[in-house]
């Protein structure tokens, strides 16, 4: 199953004819601020918090439904969900935001600032490229002379390889920032004054306008799967009524 015969035979030189054959459903498809997992292969999202991805196996698997149930005060699971916005504005996700109590543009602005790589390493991990010199330099002088021109070979993972970011919450994301990211809007009270039929609080009509603004965008988007290079972050926002 691995392997498929292409030939006939042999080849002269003495090289194998066989090749790997690999299903062109198996093969995942190509989304910025994304990776394999490499326990299952599935394809991992972050949820804009490195330690919570960490307690998820990495990440969240494409496709999925993750609850976080609210706290007394709705702190944390506010928190959570702008750190999720923010990773897909970086990323360069569109946004889908529905919401029944706070306009959509207003959670937009209250997002947490990223931390980019440069600004974070220099923030971070000045102290761990400080103390790595003196290790090398110490290093080198322990190796022969004729290894010590040889190329060293990197053990970190690549950057590539890595998703989430961190972000400062004592900050506000840049409006240049925003005005780079493309996103939709749900808000209940405009849906309320463009379509009278819904009536406060009726779970069932809210939803449904809800479910049917989600497909309109995801055809007119081209997030139909024609497109696979695209992701959607979205999340629900309110009160008790439109949780």
């Amino acid at each position: 199953m691995a392997a498929l015969a292409t030939g006939g035979g042999m080849p002269s030189d003495g090289a194998t004819s066989f090749q790997r054959k690999v299903p062109a459903s198996s093969r995942l498809a190509t989304i910025a601020g994304t990776r394999p997992s490499v326990r299952h292969g599935q394809l991992l999202l972050s949820s804009g918090l490195p330690s919570l991805d960490c307690v998820l196996g990495g990440g969240l698997a494409v496709g999925t439904l993750l609850l976080i149930e609210e706290d007394k005060y709705s702190i944390y699971s506010n928190l959570l969900f702008k750190y999720f916005l923010a990773e897909g504005i970086v990323c360069g996700h569109n946004l889908f935001v529905a919401s029944a109590k706070e306009d959509p543009a207003d959670i937009l602005k209250e997002l947490p600032a990223p931390l980019f790589d440069d600004a974070h390493k220099n923030q971070v991990n000045e102290k761990e490229t400080a103390i790595k010199s003196k290790q090398e330099s110490q290093e080198s002088m322990k190796i022969a002379w004729r290894y010590q021109n040889l190329p060293r070979i990197e053990v970190s993972p690549a950057a590539s390889a890595r998703i989430g970011h961190y972000y400062d919450v004592s900050k506000m994301v840049s409006p240049e920032l925003l005005q780079s990211t493309k996103w939709h809007r749900f808000f209940v009270p405009e849906e309320m004054s463009l379509h009278p039929e819904i009536k406060t609080c009726n779970m069932t009509c809210g939803y449904t306008r809800l479910l049917q603004s989600i497909q309109r965008i995801i055809y007119q988007e081209g997030f139909d799967g024609s497109y696979p290079q695209f992701s959607v972050s979205a999340e629900i926002h309110g009160q008790a009524c439109f949780p």
